[in-house]
């Protein structure tokens, strides 16, 4: 008895798709077993070819700590230890010498940008220059939105840093180098009830973030520079709790690297004078010694330093520390109780 077509096509269809089913699943297999052989053929290989490897991958090791061991011998100068190899000797007068010319390149490289931008990065931020031109002729309206939009990088590390900073509502703040009031909106939100002196050099500034002191009778901005040190010394000693800077140091250059350091170092005696409880400066930290010039644009570069390092000759009456969260760093110093 024949089946009607539709129910043997219907058969036939199920029948090929049943074959093809099992042709995949032989594939997969197939190519599961493949796999399986050319990794045990790969490891095979990795196995009798790494030693080769560690050789050639450890030669540059066992030279760099050779040669490392010939300029040690040739700096100790201790025939009881040893004395470097003629070979030796030649690669360590080699390094010397290159080491040298470079720190002397890097140097003089570095002096000639300090003595370019060190009237440069001042008329970056002049009346006419490109760092605040935005904000020539902002109407009352337009200082509130710019005010509104701040974010204080302060906030980042009392956020991260509780228990280390530890400010307290009714405390004292100077903000130096205040700007439009980055941190006088967080410290006016945060602190209500405690005092507020903000400076800065730029009117246009001080327009803005006289937006946010309106209505606080102990909050009070003034126009002042931080490199002005009469300005600095009418601030009483001992007259505010904590001193903040942010985003400051890093544009203050003189036209030599000992002269920024000199310059560095009698704002940081101030501030210590003036403070009674701590000071914080948020900028481009280096957590060594050295000191390099980081050009941003024509009439604009920073500086990178160790800025701690200028704290340490006020260790016995205070503790410093740097403090990272992010991409940004800060080199704390707190004032020991009398």
């Amino acid at each position: 008895m024949l089946w009607p077509n539709g129910v043997e096509l219907q058969w036939v269809w199920k029948l090929q798709k049943l074959s093809f089913l099992e042709e995949s699943f032989f594939k997969l297999r197939t190519n599961e077993t493949m796999k399986i052989k050319l990794k045990n053929f790969g490891d095979n290989v990795s196995a009798k070819l790494r030693p080769i490897f560690l050789v050639f991958a450890c030669l540059p090791l066992r030279i760099g700590i050779w040669k490392k061991d010939q300029m040690f011998l040739m700096a100790l100068n201790n025939p009881i230890v040893g004395r470097p190899s003629v070979v030796g000797s030649l690669f360590a007068f080699h390094s010397y010498f290159w080491r040298t010319l470079r720190n002397v390149w890097k140097q003089a490289s570095t002096e000639n940008g300090l003595q370019l931008y060190e009237k440069r990065n001042l008329a970056h931020y002049a009346q006419n220059g490109r760092g605040y031109i935005n904000l020539d002729n902002l109407s009352k309206q337009e200082c509130v939105e710019q005010f509104k939009k701040l974010e204080s990088r302060l906030q980042l590390f009392l956020d991260a840093y509780p228990m280390t900073i530890a400010y307290k509502d009714g405390e004292s703040f100077l903000d130096a180098g205040c700007g439009k009031g980055q941190n006088l909106k967080f410290i006016v939100k945060k602190y209500p009830r405690s005092s507020y002196t903000g400076f800065d050099f730029d009117k246009r500034c001080l327009r803005i973030a006289q937006v946010g002191i309106e209505e606080s009778a102990d909050k009070s901005l003034v126009q002042g520079s931080i490199l002005d040190f009469d300005f600095l010394r009418s601030f009483k000693a001992k007259s505010v709790d904590h001193i903040i800077v942010c985003g400051v140091f890093s544009t203050l250059l003189a036209s030599t690297i000992q002269m920024t350091k000199d310059i560095h170092q009698k704002i940081i005696d101030e501030f210590v004078r003036i403070s009674k409880k701590s000071i914080i400066i948020i900028d481009e930290q280096s957590l060594n010694n050295t000191f390099a010039l980081i050009i941003e644009q024509r009439t604009r570069a920073t500086i990178h330093e160790n800025i701690a390092s200028y704290f340490t000759k006020h260790e016995s009456i205070g503790e410093t520390c740097i403090l990272s969260t992010g991409n940004f760093h800060a080199a704390f110093f707190k004032l020991r109780k009398v």
